[in-house]
């Protein structure tokens, strides 16, 4: 079997292990669901990528978000008495 060499590698649902190795083309043996790769950066790094883009894509989600039941507010009639819209 080849060994597929990766200069990056961004950890998804498929992986299943990130393994440190101390070979002298890579760092890492990236165990997936049905495959095995190898990858130039070391498991700490991959661990952090995946922590910034996590933290990046949650601040993203959060500027975006719609409230799921808008909010009722009371306006009030030319009577005086009030009434929810």
């Amino acid at each position: 079997m080849e060994k597929i060499i990766l200069e990056d590698y961004e950890i998804n649902r498929d992986t299943v292990a990130l393994q440190p190795t101390t070979h002298t083309d890579y760092y890492t043996i990236v165990i997936e669901r049905d495959q095995i790769l190898h990858v130039k950066k070391t498991p700490l790094q991959l661990i952090k990528q995946a922590q910034k883009a996590k933290s990046l894509f949650q601040s993203v989600q959060e500027r975006t978000s719609m409230p799921s039941q808008p909010t009722r507010q009371k306006t009030s009639n030319v009577a005086g008495s009030s009434t929810t819209t």
